[in-house]
């Protein structure tokens, strides 16, 4: 008998000192159903509750974006020689002096969202920013908790319609700072330094890059994020990556999370949309939530980065909806031991 409970002893200490050295999993780190949970998308948590500790995180890691300053503006072609360059929309880039729409980005040409208030309509919203220039992290909290985020989609049936207005549901920071160093590693680490370089990509390179936006896994320069695509013009530069890539997350999110009607077509992959089953890097994946649903269809493979980057800078813990804190509480500086690295990219 003694013998036994002595046998019962070591293993509970060998099973001790064992979970003390095994590594720890979070659930949404390692579980393909749920990469990240409703809260990690739409909740504010403590460390990155005003753009002042959003400053504070990117000076704390030496990361070029603490002195970065964003440039509001969309693309726009204009003709100097035909118009008044005291004219107000010209100076804006809405529109030339006749009144005519030039080669102006959809966004904020003045007849697009027709029948959406004006709250709601990028045209309108974007005009108190619009030619300034902010500290990356003013420009991250405007875009996430401010107006600045406020916008629809382009359907015309308003029964269709998805909307996104950040004074009935804001979307958390530090997500927005974990897309950027997932895709362009410039928040923190070593390829956030002043003249560093990622698979021998400059800063400033990435920096054009640094959500992503229609860099497509292909090799075609014309349909990808280079200059030989006609398009790109309209989504290149930080601020317009970093604006359409949370434009891009809030309304997929929501398609997702209102059901079949609404979800993505992934072809041979499934239909995208939260309850739906669809197949990555071979093998059958539960969508059990719209922001996962969201992650896939922006990143066709399984893939934990964004999440790992959410744990590593503490933005998926201590939410303000879930604790007794406030905005001003001063949480303590975040130690991240190691960069996420960045793959190889096409773009």
């Amino acid at each position: 008998m003694h013998k036994l409970l002595n046998l019962f002893k070591i293993i509970i200490f060998l099973t001790f000192i064992l979970a003390l050295f095994l590594p720890t999993t979070n659930i949404q780190a390692s579980d393909p159903s749920r990469v990240l949970r409703y809260q990690d998308f739409y909740y504010l948590p403590v460390k990155f509750s005003s753009a002042r500790k959003i400053q504070e995180f990117l000076e704390f890691h030496r990361s070029v974006l603490a002195t970065y300053k964003v440039k509001i503006g969309f693309h726009h072609d204009d003709n100097p020689d035909s118009c008044d360059s005291n004219d107000y929309w010209y100076q804006k880039g809405f529109q030339d002096c006749k009144g005519q729409t030039n080669d102006t980005d959809i966004i904020i040409q003045p007849s697009s969202f027709p029948g959406v208030p004006e709250r709601l309509r990028p045209f309108h919203v974007t005009k108190p920013y619009y030619g300034k220039e902010m500290l990356t992290s003013e420009f991250i909290w405007e875009l996430s908790q401010g107006s600045l985020g406020n916008g629809c989609d382009f359907s015309t049936n308003p029964n269709k319609r998805i909307c996104i207005d950040n004074a009935v549901k804001k979307v958390n920071p530090a997500f927005i700072l974990a897309i950027i160093q997932k895709e362009s590693g410039l928040v923190y680490g070593p390829g956030s330094q002043p003249g560093s370089l990622i698979n021998n990509q400059s800063v400033e390179f990435r920096m054009d890059r640094a959500t992503g936006y229609l860099c497509l896994e292909t090799l075609d320069k014309t349909k990808s994020c280079w200059d030989e695509n006609p398009e790109w013009k309209y989504f290149k530069g930080f601020f317009r990556q970093v604006y359409y890539t949370t434009r891009w997350f809030r309304i997929w999110t929501e398609r997702c999370d209102r059901g079949e009607e609404f979800g993505y077509n992934g072809g041979a992959r499934g239909k995208f949309y939260t309850g739906s089953t669809v197949r990555l890097s071979n093998q059958d994946v539960f969508l059990s939530n719209g922001i996962t649903c969201a992650m896939y269809i922006y990143t066709p493979h399984i893939s934990f980065s964004t999440a790992k980057v959410m744990k590593n800078i503490e933005g998926d813990v201590g939410f303000l909806e879930e604790t007794d804190r406030n905005f001003d509480y001063i949480p303590s500086p975040i130690f991240i031991p190691s960069p996420v690295l960045i793959p190889q990219s096409n773009g």
